[in-house]
């Protein structure tokens, strides 16, 4: 009987023993599995970090914080699109790149704003921003959504050009957002103020006006011009400004 005993006693011992190097080896298997699933997270959010590196250095030019400001929209739910900044959504055509100055101009007030579809988007958005504090920098443009316009084509003698004409606009809902607030389609450029004034313009019953539809005309310096009630209103560029090449960059692969 007592051999018995030491015997049941010696196979309980080898049978812990053996419990305790299973879960050494199970111990050991996991750390390193959880230790290369660290590496492989942190090379990923490096690869990552270098990746969108670049595209944060030309989005935050649209804007204070349009970067952190991209990423909290990616991460909340909204009830639709939203689009934005218009600047990154928005390029010049090949061979137009000599209109940069007047096509930044003409398009300035609009280049660091927002689309959406809703108020309550709208809201949400605001909200952020202020969290952010971009939101004095940021403006929110309500656009209903829908098909892209079907908006008459402005034909113009040569050397002119409408702002539409140099632009590439692959999202609808920024391309009508642009022809309501900018009317873009009824924007003119001309190489020099004097060649638009000589040519863009005609009096009618005694008063001054645009022609073909337009309601101002761009030169290439800058200087926009456009009639109210036969007066003439132009409005050169400041001493200091300059263009910025907000547009000559192909941002249309940073996306939302």
């Amino acid at each position: 009987m007592k051999g018995l005993n030491e015997e049941i006693l010696r196979t309980k011992r080898d049978l812990q023993a053996e419990v305790v190097a299973t879960q050494q080896n199970i111990n050991s298997v996991t750390s390193k599995t959880m230790h290369k699933q660290r590496t492989g997270e942190n090379l990923s959010n490096e690869i990552r970090s270098l990746a969108s590196g670049g595209e944060q250095t030309r989005v935050n030019r649209f804007g204070y914080k349009v970067s952190e400001l991209l990423g909290r929209i990616s991460r909340t739910r909204f009830s639709g699109p939203v689009l934005g900044p218009v600047g990154v959504c928005v390029k010049i055509k090949d061979g137009y790149k000599d209109w940069s100055f007047a096509l930044e101009r003409t398009l300035f007030s609009m280049l660091k704003s927002f689309v959406v579809t809703t108020v309550q988007d709208r809201n949400t958005l605001y909200k952020i921003m202020r969290e952010l504090g971009c939101h004095t920098f940021n403006s929110i443009i309500l656009q209903h959504p829908c098909a892209r316009y079907n908006v008459a084509t402005t034909t113009l003698p040569e050397p002119f050009l409408t702002v539409l004409d140099a632009l590439n606009i692959d999202e609808d809902m920024i391309f009508n957002c642009l022809v309501d607030q900018l009317n873009i389609d009824h924007v003119a450029m001309a190489p020099d103020e004097n060649l638009g004034l000589s040519q863009l313009v005609e009096t009618q019953n005694g008063l001054r006006r645009l022609k073909f539809g337009l309601n101002r005309f761009i030169s290439r310096n800058g200087t926009t011009v456009s009639f109210k009630q036969g007066n003439e209103s132009s409005e050169p560029p400041r001493p200091n400004e300059r263009c910025q090449n907000l547009l000559d960059e192909d941002l249309s692969l940073i996306h939302i």
